[in-house]
């Protein structure tokens, strides 16, 4: 077992007990403020943050990736950007924070927490969530999906006894249930099943959701309860142009994106295509089916969701 002795850095032999760098299986108790100064991935140990200790990524590229029968615990305050939950348990009871969190975590109930989570950019449930406590939310201020983007149906679970709020798009290809409350500010899709009691709430419509071909349960009600949790996403001053827009040509042009990246998904949350922008660009849909597209934009800490409609 390795345990910090005083704040640091995570590379820093001085930071640790052994005087040593704690290796991927070990088992590592954080009680300090931890910088994390190296991606870290492991399938086996534990990582358990106590309700004193802190463990901050340096950078927002800095990842953290959990998988196996490993251990994630938080306690007390976890901020890693780009953190992927393959496998393992995960358990949170502090505040959760990412820039882009990716979960297919499916043992001992999968990722539960009974404290916040905070997601800046995406949030990609593939596995089990479970938010237990209805004091405690989770803002995601960018797009979510709930499901595989390939397959639907294969036990993708999120539920939400508390509350949440997604500023941008929401996608749900199989299960999402609780008795708490989402609040949506972007488009909106259900394909698959939303259950429970929960409060549902697109903003933009008045509606649970926006464009519903899956089931929402007739217990789930909508738009009861006034949507509080967080506030709307800022502007980000990007000045995205997409043309024509609706669009019933072979091509689109797009400008304003240099330098960005680029995903376009179906309405299923299904990953289209993933490019660089460049200067005026043009990009061939003649492959593409008619139908609601979204464009994620971003580039550092810079987002913006854009929609684009094929005729």
């Amino acid at each position: 077992m390795r345990k910090t002795i005083a704040n640091g850095n995570a590379l820093n032999p001085f930071t640790w007990d052994c005087i040593c760098i704690p290796l991927p299986g070990d088992s590592i108790i954080i009680n300090h403020i931890l910088t994390l100064d190296t991606d870290f991935g492991y399938s086996t140990g534990a990582v358990v943050v106590t309700a004193t200790g802190k463990l901050i990524g340096d950078s927002p590229s800095r990842a953290v990736a959990v998988m196996g029968t490993a251990l994630l615990e938080n306690n007390g305050y976890y901020n890693v950007s780009r953190t992927a939950l393959f496998g393992g348990r995960v358990s949170n009871h502090g505040v959760f924070m990412a820039d882009s969190l990716f979960s297919n975590v499916t043992l001992n109930n999968g990722f539960v927490s009974t404290g916040s989570v905070y997601v800046e950019t995406s949030f990609w449930n593939t596995g089990i969530f479970r938010l237990t406590d209805p004091t405690k939310e989770v803002v995601v201020r960018n797009y979510f999906l709930n499901g595989d983007s390939l397959i639907s149906g294969v036990n993708s679970v999120f539920q939400m006894e508390g509350a949440m709020r997604v500023n941008y798009d929401f996608s749900n290809t199989d299960t999402i249930l609780g008795g708490g409350q989402i609040c949506i500010d972007g488009n909106s899709s259900n394909f698959g099943v939303i259950t429970g009691t929960l409060d549902m709430c697109d903003l933009t419509g008045g509606n649970a959701v926006d464009f519903n071909v899956g089931v929402i349960s007739p217990s789930v009600k909508v738009c009861q309860a006034p949507c509080t949790v967080s506030i709307n996403e800022e502007e980000t001053g990007l000045d995205i142009s997409i043309y024509p827009n609706p669009s019933s040509s072979s091509y689109v042009s797009l400008s304003g994106i240099e330098g960005y990246n680029i995903q376009v998904f179906s309405t299923d949350g299904k990953l289209i295509r993933a490019f660089i922008g460049q200067a005026n660009q043009i990009i061939d849909v003649t492959s593409w089916s008619a139908g609601i597209y979204f464009l994620h934009i971003q580039k550092d800490m810079t987002f913006k969701t854009a929609r684009l409609v094929i005729q």
